[in-house]
């Protein structure tokens, strides 16, 4: 009936273990190349320019990178995003940390999702929740309120 918007991953099964593709790919999705440029973001940061630049290579290539629709890995990239995690020892590790980091700050707030209703099926669309998380990132927010999806003021 409705899935999430995909994106794509960065090396495939390799985004697994680590959550800066994942995170990569989901920048790539929202910004093209220019994801490559942000250099201030943590999962960018975890790069060394030889390990970024057969991505940024590849890109372009749809098909290197296998898409995914997974809440999982959108929880991972996330976490990423917010310099959690960079790489994990076992699957589910990033999300976890992003809750353990939601408990330091309990809220009824949430980032705001938006639904594709051209697409069949329907499309829930991270989009708007991303780049909420990427302003209050800009604007210093600490780990525990992006990850409670509560934006800055």
């Amino acid at each position: 009936m409705a899935h999430l918007r995909q994106f794509r991953l960065p090396g495939g099964d390799q985004a697994v273990k680590e959550p800066r593709r994942t995170a990569l790919g989901l920048l790539y999705e929202m910004f093209g190349e220019a994801a490559f440029g942000m250099a201030g973001l943590a999962p960018v940061q975890a790069f060394s320019p030889a390990e970024l630049g057969p991505l940024k290579d590849h890109a372009g290539a749809q098909p290197q990178f296998a898409a995914d629709s997974s809440a999982g890995r959108l929880f991972d990239a996330v976490a990423a995003l917010a310099g959690l995690r960079q790489q994990v020892r076992f699957e589910g590790q990033a999300a976890m940390e992003l809750e353990f980091a939601l408990d330091a700050s309990p809220t009824n707030e949430a980032y705001e999702f938006s639904i594709r209703p051209e697409h069949a099926p329907l499309q829930l669309d991270w989009h708007p929740m991303v780049e909420s998380i990427l302003t209050d990132l800009k604007r210093g927010a600490p780990v525990s309120q992006i990850s409670a999806g509560s934006t800055m003021p």
